[in-house]
């Protein structure tokens, strides 16, 4: 099922909030407290979603009342995309520096929406083979902003390649039992920003 215009709009903004949020909140709040807010955002989120699939009542109250303006058809039943979002976001902060991980963080929090608004406007044509499900429009406008983005925190042949690899966990077919690209895509652009400065 293809999803309403108006929903994807406004789990994009809110996906961009949020995920912003956590950039801008890296300038304030002191390391130790950010890492224990990240953690107990981890296990709120985790045992959440684990309370909507295995206790009917609570799920369907959940759905109903607190996220029936946000979620997918897909997500009703199964894990939200919060999940992978904030594990994302907290592996991130844990395991990079602090400029790579902003970089990333705003490459999920602005590339990401941006993709998929442009795929909904003007992504008539499709990505060919397995990532057929995504379009050259939201691609591109992804790889585009990407690279703009990461180009503010390293080499610009090291951004073209970070944003081609980030492009690319974006337009992976989603698993079904494991993470989606909302963790995917800061724990492989940010590794690759890393790394290949060390060979550039």
């Amino acid at each position: 099922m293809r999803e309403k215009p108006n929903l994807e709009v406004k789990r994009a903004l809110y996906h961009f909030s949020t995920v912003a949020g956590a950039v801008l909140l890296s300038y304030f709040i002191p390391i130790f407290f950010a890492k224990l807010l990240l953690i107990e955002t981890c296990l709120f989120y985790i045992i959440f979603d684990l309370l909507r699939y295995y206790c009917p009542r609570f799920q369907q109250y959940a759905n109903s009342k607190l996220l029936g303006w946000y979620l997918r058809p897909k997500e009703k039943t199964g894990r939200t995309a919060n999940v992978d979002c904030v594990l994302g976001i907290t592996f991130a902060y844990f395991v990079f520096p602090m400029d790579i991980f902003r970089a990333v963080i705003l490459i999920v929090a602005i590339s990401d929406p941006l993709a998929r608004i442009c795929g909904r406007a003007w992504g008539t044509t499709k990505l060919p083979g397995i990532f057929n499900k995504k379009s050259w429009a939201g691609s591109g406008a992804f790889f585009i902003s990407a690279f703009l983005i990461a180009i503010l925190f390293t080499s610009p042949e090291a951004a073209l390649i970070s944003a081609l690899i980030a492009t690319t966990c974006e337009a992976m077919p989603e698993p079904k039992y494991w993470l989606n690209d909302n963790f995917n895509t800061p724990a492989i652009t940010g590794a690759a920003m890393f790394f290949l400065p060390m060979f550039l």
